[in-house]
């Protein structure tokens, strides 16, 4: 499984997400991105190259809550070989 999702950005109340080349091979795979609140400032978030390998994979990414600033996460090249994994990342506060 490989997943790409870039370019979300939030100027004060707008938004903008690109999720491109979702592919699955032989796995189930389910994203939960919720709640993202965003005040007066700027996110980037890049969450790339997530590729999975005869498993079962769940990710969470809530409560990214932004307060007067500016704010870039980068979780790349996560890879799962054989085992069952889930990743929270929750209430990241700045």
């Amino acid at each position: 499984m490989v997943v790409y999702l870039t370019e979300m950005t939030v100027y004060e109340t707008e938004m903008v997400v690109y999720l491109t080349e979702m592919a699955v091979y032989e796995t189930e795979m389910v994203v939960y991105l919720t709640e993202m609140t965003v005040y007066d400032t700027e996110m980037v978030v890049y969450l790339t190259e997530m590729t999975v390998y005869e498993t079962e994979m769940v990710v969470y990414l809530t409560e990214i809550t932004l307060y007067e600033t500016e704010m870039v996460v980068y979780l790349t090249e996560i890879t799962l070989y054989e085992p069952e994994m889930v990743v929270h990342l929750t209430e990241m506060t700045v």
